[in-house]
């Protein structure tokens, strides 16, 4: 039992729309497919049906169904499609540019690298090198002087007055492919760190404050801060006098500015001073505030008689 061959889907080529600049490269990649696939396209039917089936486009639609067509005999017969080396021929013979030379020549003279709307290099150095170096060899062109000329037109006005500037300018289109892609890489970092500099990043400085208390408050603790002891009427202030309650729990065993259930924030002041030293007269005597009661004068009589 045989195996059938897989077809390997690597450097599938394009559509072919009848362009004579993309013809010759479009070919190409027909021939390196079939190439790596030649188990599949083993005979030249085969691939030359291969090839007709990416003619899907423009003229080259047009030449692929008229090619079809005069596969048949007289008789309607469709019985070969020739050889793959006739269809290359007539292919060329389409497609091909009848001029190649003076096509790239006239590339290399005229065509420059410029600015977009957003002030971009169009096209990329890269690509501009890559399709120069196409077009040289198309052209047939070797001497240096004439490379260089053409190249140093083409890139940017900036770029080819810092190469010739060098203490040593370079002498080969090779040198200046290197110098032209380094110096336009340092161009832009430069622009780049000088955009940092003129819009710099806004900072934004966030104060720390040290707090009045050491204390840490304790996170399962009951917050007391927010809570509002409802005042006593007076009824119930005489009644917690009576019984000797504290006004904020209403339970004995403390006063109100030392309850333990509802602890005051604020420290007790002493509001009221002696106001003599003498010993046979009345005397106030301080006494501590809290939020449920006024400071209440207490008169002590040491030394009077009644």
């Amino acid at each position: 039992m045989t195996t059938k061959p897989t077809e390997l889907r690597i450097g599938a080529p394009e559509h072919f729309d009848g362009s004579y600049e993309k013809a010759i490269s479009w070919l190409n990649s027909v021939q390196f497919y079939l190439l790596v696939n030649a188990a599949v396209y083993d005979n030249d039917n085969k691939k030359i049906a291969f090839a007709l089936s990416y003619m899907t486009k423009g003229s080259a639609a047009t030449w692929a169904s008229t090619f079809r067509q005069k596969c048949f005999t007289a008789a309607g017969v469709l019985t070969s499609l020739g050889t793959f080396d006739d269809f290359v021929k007539a292919f060329k013979a389409a497609f091909e540019h009848h001029d190649i030379v003076g096509q790239a020549i006239r590339w290399l003279s005229t065509t420059r690298m410029t600015k977009d709307k957003s002030g971009v290099w169009q096209p990329p150095l890269l690509d501009f090198i890559s399709t120069f170096k196409n077009k040289v060899a198309q052209a047939q062109i070797v001497d240096e002087n004439v490379l260089i000329g053409y190249f140093s037109a083409g890139i940017p006005p900036f770029l080819m007055r810092r190469i010739f500037t060098m203490d040593t300018a370079p002498t080969t289109v090779a040198v200046w492919y290197d110098k032209a892609t380094h110096f336009l890489t340092q161009w832009e970092r430069s622009d780049e760190v000088a955009s940092r500099n003129k819009n710099p990043a806004k900072i934004t400085y966030r104060s720390y404050t040290t707090p009045s208390s050491s204390k840490t408050a304790d996170p399962d603790a009951m917050d007391v801060d927010v809570i509002r002891v409802a005042k006593l009427t007076p009824d119930e202030r005489k009644k917690c006098i009576e019984k000797g309650l504290c006004f904020r729990c209403r339970k004995a065993g403390h006063l109100s500015s030392a309850c333990p259930s509802f602890p005051s924030s604020k420290k007790p002041q002493k509001r009221i001073q002696r106001i003599s030293n003498d010993e046979t007269l009345p005397r106030l005597e301080p006494v501590e505030d809290d939020d449920d009661e006024p400071a209440v004068r207490r008169i002590s009589f040491n030394t009077l008689d009644f």
